[in-house]
């Protein structure tokens, strides 16, 4: 048989089974693996339970979301399933713990229950799903590339903008602080696309003090100072927000991080884009979804709503015309960033890749994406969206 790949969407009381029957429908027999994309508004180890067993114990991995989608429903609160069944397809998993206290041993561990090598198998592709709220997302996709040298998508776990918990899934087990890792092998190729749709509005600012993920000062200066200069006029032109004025944990706050990131020049005009989002206060420093070194170069970067609209269907474009053979379905993983510059029109985007790929997708709103490509290693991104299409 080819490859299926159906979605389902739930929301409210009966979430998850009905997201689970709807995505099953879909297939001519059972699933073989299955993806769950699913909000904080729900009790992670029951909704895992139930599209478990409506899905007879297939392999299960998935991840807490700031937003979920399927080509048929865009929202939050909801719970998005993949249901995959396949003759010419494997899914192989494996979950690491802890980390917070040892990064490199937690992908070690999750690494570990893959095989190395799958030899019916030619083409391989990587899916990486990591708690959000690390700090280390680059560091993470690196050495997950490092274990398996393939290209690889995924996404930061996101818990609805409340930046407090998050949680990855596999099979039964539903953990924080970890990662699952996830190697689909087939018999015909993947394709990835990315793009991000923002452009600089300022000109770079050298990280002066840094520690990990905390950037203490920009150009010697207090981060969140230098930070509010190089955006004072356009953002109080574009939004009518004085940056110097803002109080933490505001509207205005959670805006100004929201639609300003921070792009780091990667080669030509293009960047890898850098989200502040994690920052508590306006007292000095920025906190990032990832480590930024001493030395970085980071430019202050907007994007309007139609840029983010380009920017979805550009993702879908580039990944349809980098696949060899038809395709069966894709998985989108859209920065929650993204969300929050598009509003009501978000969905408008997931339709622009639905209209651009022709086939059903699933997606969530992240804390970061991944796109690791052969021969373009960009790695980790922020505000971007992220496409891998499965062959048929």
């Amino acid at each position: 048989m080819v490859t299926q790949f159906s979605t389902g969407f739930g929301s409210g009381e009966d979430a998850a089974s009905t997201a689970a029957a709807s995505a099953l429908e879909g297939l001519d027999r059972g699933a073989d693996f299955v993806m769950v994309f699913c909000s904080s508004a729900y009790e992670y180890d029951a909704v895992v339970e139930t599209i478990r067993a409506a899905t007879g114990d297939a392999p299960l991995i998935g991840a807490s979301t700031a937003g979920e989608f399927t080509e048929t429903q865009a929202g939050e609160g909801g719970i998005a399933v993949t249901a995959i069944a396949s003759d010419e397809m494997q899914l192989y998993t494996g979950i690491g713990h802890g980390l917070s206290d040892d990064l490199q041993g937690a992908v070690a561990e999750a690494a570990a229950q893959i095989p190395d090598e799958q030899a019916e198998y030619p083409h391989r592709v990587g899916i990486n799903l990591h708690d959000g709220l690390t700090g280390r997302g680059e560091e993470i996709a690196m050495l997950a590339y490092q274990q398996f040298p393939i290209p690889f998508s995924g996404g930061s776990a996101g818990d609805d903008i409340t930046l407090e918990e998050t949680f990855v899934f596999h099979n039964d087990e539903v953990a924080t602080d970890s990662i699952v890792l996830a190697v689909l092998a087939s018999e015909t190729p993947f394709a990835l696309g990315v793009a991000h749709g923002h452009e600089p509005v300022s000109e770079p600012l050298a990280v002066t003090d840094a520690e990990a993920s905390t950037v203490s000062e920009l150009e010697g200066r207090p981060a969140f100072e230098a930070f509010a200069d190089a955006i004072a006029d356009v953002a109080q032109r574009r939004y009518g927000i004085d940056p110097h004025a803002v109080e933490a944990g505001s509207k205005e706050f959670t805006e100004l991080l929201t639609r300003f990131q921070f792009g780091i020049k990667s080669g030509g005009d293009d960047y890898k884009v850098r989200w502040a989002g994690p920052t508590p206060n306006t007292d000095g420093p920025l906190a990032f979804a990832t480590t930024i070194p001493v030395g970085t170069e980071l430019t202050v970067m907007d994007s309007s709503r139609e840029n983010q609209l380009e920017a979805a269907r550009k993702s879908a474009e580039d990944a349809r015309e980098a696949m060899a053979g038809e395709m069966a379905g894709a998985l989108v993983f859209d920065c929650a960033c993204q969300g929050a510059i598009l509003g009501e029109q978000f969905g408008e985007s997931v339709d622009e890749m639905v209209e651009a790929l022709g086939v059903p997708l699933a997606g969530f709103q992240t804390y970061g994406e991944i796109c690791m490509q052969e021969g373009e290693m960009r790695g980790y991104h922020n505000t971007t969206s992220s496409v891998l299409l499965l062959p048929e």
